[in-house]
């Protein structure tokens, strides 16, 4: 209950937060010493600027992303490598566990044939 009432809170804060920021813009742009196109011109400046950091940040993004995958992919691999080695490696050494148990079992007598004894008094 108390992290919803935080979320909530929190939420609220952030909207009271981008409100004041918004009435403040306002206030300046009505308040400004300049004239309506020097304003007008500060703007579209202001829009290209963060356009332009869009932009950076998108390329910065995307390459990171990139980054990421591609050691992942290469993790993935070298992990997938190792695995299969373990596996075929296992398998070897259960091959040469089960000749040698075979081995074993064809040098003793079968169980169900009667062992020979010496002469029967």
């Amino acid at each position: 209950m108390k992290e919803n009432q935080t979320c909530s809170s929190a939420g609220q804060v952030a909207g009271m937060f981008i409100g004041g920021i918004l009435v403040g813009s306002i206030t300046m742009l009505l308040l400004a010493p300049r004239s309506g196109r020097e304003t007008q011109e500060q703007l579209r400046e202001y829009g290209r600027r963060r356009k332009q950091d869009f932009r950076d940040l998108q390329e910065k993004t995307v390459a990171t992303y990139q980054d990421v995958v591609g050691d992942a992919r290469d993790s993935i691999q070298e992990l997938q490598s190792i695995v299969q080695d373990a596996f075929q490696a296992g398998c070897k050494e259960m091959r040469k566990a089960r000749n040698s148990a075979t081995e074993k079992s064809h040098e003793r007598p079968h169980p169900s044939t009667p062992a020979e004894t010496g002469p029967a008094s």
